[in-house]
């Protein structure tokens, strides 16, 4: 015979899970999962995505003026014109990726990992991994600048290698990565995770 009743959940547990349910309201906490960390992405992100934008900016006055210096003279306004909405579509850009940048998340549980990736602003794709289906679980910090800004990617794989997730722009890598990968431990060894952030 199945016992009905749930087996009664941990003071400690009740405590964050209630706290992660004030936090992130979005996310459908089952009754003893709580948030262990909210992995954060670093602000060189919006740097490069910014530095980008005001490049092609700057390529674009470039080239408004050598045309209006080519052109007949009657046609300058028409091409500074042209400069200037292509100058605004840059920005636009700019600021849409940015804002797709910040919402990207990636989210590690009690009992799973919640990424949400979104591309453009009419395509998201929001992923619940189970933990103790994670069967590799690593980080990696490649090249000079990545290592100057303490910057990296955390790599979960799945059992039998069915799919791999990356979080690319992550700071502080190392740190974050020992948060994440002491809950895909534990959860291996049936114990609840300790740590909260």
């Amino acid at each position: 015979m199945i016992d009905s009743n749930p087996a009664p959940i941990n003071t400690e547990v009740k405590a964050r899970h209630d706290e992660s349910v004030k936090k992130y309201p979005n996310i459908n906490l089952l009754p003893a999962e709580y948030v262990v960390i909210n992995v954060k992405r670093s602000v060189w992100g919006l740097v490069r995505i910014w530095f980008i934008a005001i490049a092609a900016c700057v390529a674009i006055i470039a080239a408004t003026v050598m045309m209006g210096q080519i052109a007949p003279s009657g046609n300058t306004l028409g091409i500074a014109f042209v400069g200037f909405l292509v100058m605004i579509l840059a920005v636009i850009g700019g600021t849409i990726a940015a804002g797709l940048y910040k919402k990207n998340t990636f989210i590690v549980t009690s009992e799973r990992v919640i990424m949400q990736h979104q591309t453009t602003p009419f395509s998201i794709k929001t992923q619940n991994i189970e933990i103790e289906n994670i069967e590799d679980c690593s980080y990696t910090r490649n090249g000079i600048l990545n290592t100057m800004l303490d910057l990296g990617t955390i790599r979960l794989s799945t059992v039998g290698n069915e799919h791999t997730y990356m979080f690319h722009y992550v700071e502080r890598p190392a740190e974050q990565f020992k948060v994440v990968n002491e809950v895909v431990q534990m959860v291996d060894r049936d114990q609840t995770p300790r740590r909260t952030r």
